[in-house]
C-alpha cells in the first residue's frame, strides 16, 4: 500500500481542472480528486468526484478491487489483485482475479469539466461474475470538506449538492443506495502537516455483470456540461492530440517526448484575460 502510494497520475483539461489520483487510485490528500472541475479558468476550481470504490462478485465471493485508507485504521487491499499500472497517454490499471481480468482506464476531455472511465472486464472462469463501482462525492470547493449536513441528490442522472451540478451517463445498471459518508486518512497530507482525515459521500452504485467465457465493457461519463461524448472518444482525442505534441516537438528521445506532453498540461486558459497562463503546480503549489 505504502509503496503504491508514492506515485499518482496527473490530467488537466486547460481550464485548471484536473484529475489525480494515486497510481492505486486511492486518496492520499484531499486534493486527490477523479474530477477536479474549474468553473471559472483557472482558479475556481471544485472538488466534485473523489474516488470510486471498485468490487466484483464471482461465484458467491465478493472480492475489492479498490485501495484505500480510513481515518478508523481499516483500509481496502485492492492493490493485492492490480498486476499492472501504466501512464503512457491515459492511466491504465489491470486487475486479474480467480479467471476474471478488469483493465480500467481514464480519460479527461480538454476544454470542459469531463470525465470518462471505462472497464473492459473479460471472465475467463468458471462462474459468472459482476462488477460494481460506487463514487464518492465531495462537491466543494478545492481544498476544503464537506458540511456534516450537506445533502447528495440525485435525480435521474443528474447530482446536485452545495448548489453544484453534476450529470452523469452509464451503459450499466444503476441502482440507489442509502447515502454513505466516508471518513478517509489522507496519509501524504500528514506528510506536509495537513489535515489527515477527508470525507465523501455515496447515492448510487453501478453494475454490470458478464458470464463465465465472455467479454463486457462497462463506460462511466461525470461532466458538468452535459454532452453526448463517449469515453472512448475522449481517451481517443486525448491520444491523438498527446502524439500532435510529439510531432510538432520534433525531439528522437522518448524521454524529452514525455515531457512535451507532461509540459503542456500546465498551460491553462485565464479567463479574466481572453489568453493563456502556465500554473505553477498541481494540485497546489
Amino acid at each position: 500500500m505504502e509503496r503504491g502510494q508514492e506515485n499518482c497520475f496527473l490530467m488537466t483539461n486547460y481550464l485548471g481542472g484536473f484529475s489525480a489520483m494515486t497510481m492505486l487510485g486511492s486518496a492520499a490528500r484531499n486534493d486527490h480528486a477523479l474530477l477536479m472541475a474549474c468553473t471559472q479558468a483557472p482558479n475556481h476550481r471544485y472538488h466534485l468526484l473523489h474516488r470510486i470504490a471498485e468490487r466484483v462478485k464471482i461465484g458467491e465471493t465478493e472480492y475489492i478491487l479498490s485501495s484505500q485508507e480510513f481515518a478508523d485504521g481499516h483500509r481496502e487491499e485492492g492493490y493485492r489483485y492490480l498486476s499492472c499500472f501504466t501512464y503512457e497517454d491515459t492511466p491504465v490499471w489491470r486487475f486479474q482475479i480467480k479467471g476474471l481480468t478488469v483493465r480500467k482506464e481514464i480519460g479527461m476531455r480538454n476544454g470542459a469539466n469531463r470525465i470518462g472511465i471505462r472497464y473492459e472486464i473479460c471472465n475467463r472462469g468458471q462462474q459468472a461474475a459482476r462488477l460494481a463501482v460506487t463514487p464518492f462525492f465531495k462537491f466543494t470547493k478545492k481544498g476544503t470538506e464537506p458540511d456534516a449536513g450537506q445533502e447528495l441528490i440525485r435525480n435521474g442522472r443528474q447530482l446536485t449538492s452545495n448548489g453544484l451540478e453534476l450529470y452523469f451517463r452509464t451503459n450499466g445498471e444503476v441502482s440507489d443506495i442509502p447515502n454513505i459518508t466516508e471518513r478517509y486518512y489522507y496519509s501524504y497530507d500528514v506528510c506536509d502537516g495537513r489535515q489527515s482525515w477527508g470525507r465523501a459521500t455515496g447515492n448510487h452504485e453501478i453494475l454490470c455483470s458478464v458470464n463465465a467465457g465472455e467479454e463486457t465493457v462497462l463506460e462511466l461519463v461525470y461532466e458538468m456540461e452535459p454532452s453526448d461524448e463517449t469515453v472512448q472518444e475522449i481517451i481517443s482525442d486525448i491520444k491523438e492530440y498527446r502524439n500532435q505534441l510529439t510531432e510538432q516537438a520534433g525531439f528522437r528521445s522518448a524521454a524529452a517526448n514525455m515531457l512535451v506532453k507532461s509540459a503542456d498540461q500546465f498551460i491553462a486558459k485565464r479567463e479574466s484575460t481572453g489568453g493563456d497562463t502556465i500554473l505553477a503546480g498541481f494540485p497546489f503549489f
